[in-house]
């Protein structure tokens, strides 16, 4: 079925997601002294594949730390290319909400429109340009956040002619690592780290024991 064009789209519904990381006093302060951070990754899937490959958020670790975001996306085509430690650069995202396409016309203009070929937890970038297109997808920290930070950007550029579909997940990967800025491209996190399934629920707590594990 062709995607179809309205005037009017319902809102998503906004909920908003807190991670709350935990460490002792002295697990704290042995961390800071190594120099490292808490690492925040959200989860994508595309081609039904689970994957992340951007530093979400990071902070420097105290006893209570606390991550915030909403399910409130953006959406930009970018001439960047996927390269590790290298940092997104993109056009002005684009908001989108779930079950809409943004479509990359042949001037390189966009729109977006409702799509019911993506399902109800998904969007969709449609590539109708002469040359490939990378894809960066965004998501609102919080609600005093002025902008949109960047989760994923697709590894391959999308080709002409190609519709990708991204379904971002209740999910992220926390670790710890040195100073990596937020908005740093990644390949997976390396050491241990700890996958944060938010299904159902709004606020989830980890602790990263004196142990050096999380749970």
């Amino acid at each position: 079925m062709p995607a179809e064009q309205i005037t009017a789209v319902a809102d998503n519904p906004i909920s908003a997601s807190v991670l709350t990381v935990n460490m002792s006093a002295e697990q704290s302060t042995a961390v800071q002294a190594q120099g490292l951070r808490i690492i925040v990754a959200k989860m994508v899937e595309v081609n039904g594949e689970e994957e992340y490959n951007i530093v979400f958020q990071s902070a420097p670790p105290m006893q209570i730390n606390k991550f915030e975001w909403q399910d409130k996306y953006s959406i930009a085509a970018t001439e960047a290319k996927f390269a590790v430690n290298g940092m997104v650069f993109s056009n002005r995202p684009e908001a989108i909400k779930f079950g809409e396409t943004m479509i990359m016309a042949e001037n390189n203009k966009d729109i977006i429109i409702m799509d019911r070929d993506v399902g109800p937890l998904s969007f969709g970038f449609h590539n109708k340009s002469l040359k490939p297109q990378g894809v960066v997808l965004f998501c609102k920290t919080g609600e005093g956040a002025a902008l949109p930070i960047s989760i994923y950007i697709k590894k391959v550029p999308v080709g002409p002619n190609i519709m990708e579909t991204f379904t971002p997940l209740p999910k992220v990967v926390v670790w710890l690592a040195g100073k990596i800025k937020i908005g740093t491209m990644i390949d997976e996190a390396h050491g241990e780290r700890i996958e944060v399934n938010f299904t159902g629920k709004e606020n989830v707590e980890v602790t990263y024991g004196d142990d050096g594990k999380w749970n």
